[in-house]
């Protein structure tokens, strides 16, 4: 009897945690039965091995309330994430942006030092045509075949002369008298200062994009102009920055906005000395006035 006490005992363990066969329980339930000591030991070892149902609801409420803080924080994760990656999206566009506004400015600086350049521009039916060496420019003008303007300008002799070619009639004008020596323009979205070019890279309703046109990779700006109820196009070639069209407005005496279409195209040290060459003035007359160029206007 006692040998089996120590049988029944050495299985106790495993009986309270339910790992024994059925036929050992039943061994051990029948000794059980009829055995104080080992009763005894049995209720010590399931006594010590219950534990209490509050303990184990807190627990479970711990762990739910840890899995959904640990959901909530993987989550933050995400958007954390997604709103690093739109940042860094938008701050790219708008570095892009400024460097470009800022290469565009640089190349039309570095234009103006072109000493040898042909360019044309039309312009509502207008063509405009341009010669430039060195620091002599002739313009032509013609409006139609009965309507030919010519100027002609050498900075180093400081003289400006505009010519009516049908009229053979001709005047000096001022040294200042303004001239598009260059096929560039100074607009509203081609800013110079940084606040301005910063002012233009963060402008959502500004468009920035690269195209090609007249088969030259070119940078293409559009730009609200909010007063004239119009878009700006603007197309630069980016090797040179030269200004290739310009839907462009333009304001007139009246306060009113007209709209000045420019297509442009431009050559380089192609210009001779016979192209800018001093115009014959014995062949005009010298009859004009800026009042009556004006009026002509």
């Amino acid at each position: 009897m006692r040998n089996l006490c120590k049988i029944v005992q050495d299985l106790l363990p495993n009986y309270v945690e339910k790992t024994t066969f059925e036929e050992t329980d039943e061994f051990i339930e029948e000794h059980l039965a009829h055995c104080e000591e080992c009763t005894k030991i049995y209720n010590d070892m399931k006594l010590n091995l219950e534990v209490p149902t509050e303990n184990i609801d807190e627990g479970v409420d711990y762990m739910k309330k840890f899995n959904k803080e640990v959901k909530y924080l993987k989550l933050w994760q995400k958007i954390l994430i997604v709103i690093m990656i739109i940042i860094g999206i938008l701050s790219g566009i708008i570095i892009y942006r400024y460097s470009t506004f800022t290469k565009l400015h640089q190349l039309e600086s570095e234009n103006m030092k072109i000493a040898n350049i042909y360019f044309s521009e039309e312009k509502n039916g207008t063509l405009i045509e341009t010669w430039k060496k060195d620091n002599i420019m002739k313009m032509k003008i013609k409006k139609s075949p009965e309507e030919e303007l010519y100027f002609w300008r050498d900075l180093n002799n400081k003289e400006t002369y505009m010519i009516f070619e049908n009229e053979k009639k001709y005047t000096e004008v001022e040294e200042n008298f303004p001239l598009a020596e260059y096929p560039t323009v100074n607009s509203t979205r081609n800013r110079t200062s940084t606040i301005e070019k910063i002012k233009a890279a963060i402008d959502i309703n500004l468009t920035l994009k690269t195209i090609k046109y007249d088969n030259k990779d070119c940078y293409y700006i559009e730009a609200p102009i909010e007063e004239a109820n119009f878009n700006r196009e603007l197309i630069f070639e980016k090797k040179t920055g030269f200004l290739l069209f310009d839907s462009g407005l333009e304001v007139k005496s009246d306060k009113s906005w007209e709209h000045e279409e420019v297509k442009i195209t431009y050559k380089l040290d192609v210009v001779t000395d016979e192209d800018i060459a001093k115009p014959d003035l014995t062949q005009y007359s010298n009859n004009l006035s800026i009042s009556s160029i004006e009026n002509n206007n």
